[in-house]
C-alpha cells in the first residue's frame, strides 16, 4: 500500500480556504445591500483566520504521512470531494461578475461552505492525527458559517 504525505491535502486545504476567503471578498464588492456587504467582509474575515490555523496545522503536520485507504489516486479523490465551478474559474472577479443577485451568492457561499465540511470529515476520517482536534474545529467553524448563512437568506427572504 502506498504512503502519501499529508502536505498534499493541507495544500488543498490551504488554496480552498484561500478561494473562499476571495470569493467573499469579491461578492463584498459586488453587492450594495449593506447587510449583504458586511456579511461577505465578515466570511472572508473568517476564512483568512482559517487560512492562518490551516497554515499553522502545516506546520505541525509536516512530514506525517497518510496510509491510503482508497483504491486509486488519494489526490484525485480529494480533488473530488471539493470541485466546484469556484475552484475552476479563471479569476474570482469574473465568477462573481457572473452571479446574478445576492441570493445566489449566497447559495454559493453555502455549497462553498458545504464543500469545506465535507472536506474536514474526510480528512478525519483517514486520520488517527494528534491535531484531530485542530481540524474538527476547523469543520465547526465551516458549519456555523453555513448557519449563519442560512439565517439571513431566511431574513431575505421575508424582506
Amino acid at each position: 500500500m502506498e504512503k502519501y504525505s499529508l502536505q498534499e491535502i493541507i495544500d488543498m486545504t490551504l488554496e480552498k480556504e484561500k478561494m473562499r476567503r476571495d470569493f467573499y471578498l469579491e461578492a463584498a464588492k459586488r453587492f450594495n445591500k449593506q447587510i449583504i456587504k458586511d456579511l461577505f467582509l465578515e466570511l472572508s474575515e473568517w476564512e483568512a483566520m482559517h487560512v492562518q490555523k490551516v497554515d499553522e496545522l502545516k506546520s505541525k503536520l509536516e512530514g506525517t504521512e497518510l496510509i491510503e485507504s482508497y483504491a486509486g489516486d488519494l489526490q484525485a479523490y480529494f480533488r473530488s470531494v471539493v470541485d466546484s465551478e469556484l475552484y475552476e474559474a479563471s479569476s474570482m472577479e469574473d465568477f462573481v461578475k457572473g452571479i446574478k443577485d445576492e441570493k445566489e451568492a449566497i447559495d454559493w457561499a453555502i455549497s462553498f461552505e458545504k464543500d469545506a465540511v465535507l472536506f474536514f470529515n474526510e480528512f478525519l476520517a483517514l486520520s488517527n492525527l494528534s491535531e484531530r482536534g485542530m481540524i474538527e474545529k476547523l469543520r465547526d467553524e465551516e458549519k456555523n458559517h453555513i448557519m449563519y448563512l442560512a439565517r439571513l437568506k431566511e431574513n431575505l427572504k421575508k424582506e
